[in-house]
């Protein structure tokens, strides 16, 4: 049963290699036919004949994998995958969300944060280009007050310059509360709240773990699209301890959040941790909706 330290894998993450569960039951032989029909070079699918060893298998492949660029530009151009119709303001979000994590992570001293962040946001106004607008408005979306302040400012000028802004601009930031649900185990200890907001038609749930053993904070925080899955968890990991799933109100829930952002992050494990490094900001803005709506 999931536990609110323990959620199942509700899909938010993607996996490019399966855990150490999965791997006994790997099909190599439909893995390399899959690679063979994909175009891969011929170079990795010799090294890949005779290997029985999945870890041996995934590492191979691992390996013959092209190293991502990360110059300036080629990180700004990425933002062009943003510049569809069909992309949504949440997807926009979690980009720069993702993007700003990435940073951190990269450099993590905070004065290097800030000078990298600087560059890039310089960057993205110099190229004058629709993917540089969408990576500063995504940014901006996503970011803490300082970073949100100067990527508009840049975003302004590109604006005003005549660049044309993203599809998803004028909804940016501006979703609309559903609901709120939510329980603490049995001792109080941990508490788990998923609050739901939509864009449009389209839901999605900001599902977040407060430990009030460690002083009350954020211990985890992602993302999910898959409300109905989140409910279903929650219910289950409430059955399972005997304790009651509650309905939250906007207040109740802007409490709660607002009250867990004023103590520290006490994530411990490696993916909660880079879950708040990346969706703290964004959370805190979700909160401020709670707060103004």
């Amino acid at each position: 049963m999931p536990t609110p330290e323990q959620p199942s894998d509700d899909g938010r993450h993607l996996r490019a290699v399966p855990d150490e569960s999965q791997q006994d039951d790997i099909d190599l032989d439909a893995m390399r036919k899959q690679l063979e029909e994909a175009g891969a070079p011929a170079e990795l699918l010799n090294s890949l004949d005779g290997v029985t060893d999945p870890d041996d298998f995934l590492q191979r492949i691992a390996e013959a994998m092209p190293e991502p660029d990360t110059t300036p530009d080629a990180v700004i151009e990425g933002f062009a995958d943003l510049l569809t119709p069909e992309t949504s303001p949440l997807e926009a979000e979690l980009a720069g969300a993702d993007f700003l994590g990435m940073v951190r992570r990269a450099a993590p001293d905070v004065d290097v944060t800030r000078e990298l962040l600087s560059d890039l946001i310089a960057s993205a106004e110099k190229s004058a280009e629709p993917h540089g607008l969408a990576m500063l408005r995504a940014v901006a979306a996503a970011g803490a007050p300082g970073v949100r302040e100067a990527a508009n400012e840049s975003a302004a000028k590109l604006s005003s310059a005549g660049v044309a802004e993203p599809p998803w601009l004028e909804r940016l930031g501006k979703p609309e509360f559903d609901r709120a649900f939510g329980y603490r185990d049995d001792d109080g200890g941990q508490e788990a709240i998923a609050t739901v907001f939509h864009y449009d038609n389209a839901e999605h749930a900001v599902v977040v773990l407060i430990d009030h053993g460690m002083g009350g904070g954020v211990k985890d925080v992602f993302f999910s699209d898959q409300t109905d899955v989140i409910r279903g968890e929650y219910e289950r990991a409430s059955e399972a301890m005997g304790i009651e799933l509650r309905e939250h109100g906007r207040e109740q829930a802007h409490h709660i959040l607002a009250s867990a952002l004023e103590q520290p992050s006490c994530a411990e494990h490696s993916e909660q941790v880079d879950d708040v490094l990346d969706y703290r900001d964004l959370l805190r803005r979700r909160v401020e909706t709670l707060a103004t709506a």
